[in-house]
């Protein structure tokens, strides 16, 4: 058998490691590639997002949240109730449906979303509300409106 040489040996070594950067270079330009692709989608989801299209709609759906212990809307529940109340007072919608369950609080969503939305001057008969949350009741709900 022939000996190998120093020489042929760094060239087999050389061509080793050639693969192995070759396979770290396509790695890393890879992840560069999902990082760029997924900045760019999130700054235009956010741009869309930032754009308020309105129009004026039949009904609006309002989301339940939590309930504080003392009966009073969560903030975030506090915020989209009163959206709903500004785009009703502005004429943008005619009708809402609150949607909600029972939470660990022991307070049911939809009827103290209800009872905001009295206060906050939606008179009787314009909103409607999900005693539970289920497709079936909002379905019945938006047929009677």
């Amino acid at each position: 058998m022939t000996k190998l040489t120093k020489a042929s040996k760094s060239k087999r070594k050389s061509k080793g490691r050639n693969g192995f950067l070759c396979f770290r270079r396509i790695i890393v330009y890879s992840l560069a590639a999902f990082i760029l692709w997924f900045i760019a989608h999130s700054v235009i989801i956010t741009i869309d997002g930032l754009r308020d299209e309105l129009e004026k709609v039949d009904v609006a759906i309002v989301l339940g949240n939590k309930v504080e212990v003392s009966g009073i809307p969560s903030p975030a529940l506090k915020s989209r109730l009163d959206r709903a109340l500004e785009l009703y007072r502005e004429g943008y919608l005619q009708h809402i449906i609150v949607s909600g369950g029972v939470g660990k609080e022991g307070h049911d969503e939809a009827y103290v979303m209800k009872g905001y939305l009295v206060d906050g001057g939606v008179p009787e008969g314009t909103y409607s509300h999900a005693i539970e949350s289920g497709d079936y009741v909002l379905r019945s709900n938006a047929l009677r409106i």
